[in-house]
């Protein structure tokens, strides 16, 4: 059994999101300065965002491909328990690193232990990497008790959110292996 409920999509879903004290909105809207890590051109950009204790506990947003001052507007939604009050960022470059023939993605820069405690109004910050940037963000913590998302809708949403992801990187395999 996980130590966090799953999102309430059963017959008991009531149950299992009683557990959940709040709602986090985090906007990804953009990066500026970002460290080039790549060997040839530039970064393609993604970000990571990490809330340990939610759920879910980590979103991506979508690659940007070659540009160190990337525009993302992506809005991840994580559902809270209590005791949760901070969320981690790490900006990586998709496939930046070779190693052995493969690629992999290098990290370009992260925020750790941005706190969330007390947004019940809109915040946007500029967040300093600390390697080299900044990453622009919005963040709301809303009480779940005024949030539109139920959670069946929410996890529709994101199973929604995953096939257009997975069709996207499908679409970029076949494009790339056309060239």
């Amino acid at each position: 059994m996980s130590e966090f409920p799953a999102l309430g999509v059963g017959e008991d879903s009531v149950s299992k999101t009683q557990c959940f004290s709040s709602t986090l909105l985090v906007d990804v809207r953009s990066c500026a300065g970002l460290k080039n890590k790549s060997i040839m051109g530039k970064s393609s950009p993604f970000i990571e965002v990490d809330v340990p204790g939610a759920t879910p506990p980590t979103a991506r947003t979508q690659v940007v491909k070659g540009d160190l001052d990337p525009t993302f507007n992506e809005t991840m939604v994580f559902l809270l328990v209590p005791g949760v009050d901070e969320i981690n960022i790490k900006v990586y470059g998709k496939g930046s690193v070779v190693v052995m023939g493969k690629t992999s993605d290098d990290t370009l820069g992260e925020a750790k232990k941005i706190k969330v405690t007390e947004l019940f109004s809109q915040l946007k910050v500029d967040v300093p990497l600390d390697t080299q940037g900044t990453i622009s963000l919005g963040l709301q913590l809303l009480p779940l008790a005024e949030t539109s998302f139920m959670p069946a809708q929410l996890a529709a949403t994101q199973a929604e959110l995953a096939l257009e992801r997975k069709q996207v990187e499908a679409l970029k395999t076949q494009s790339e292996a056309l060239l």
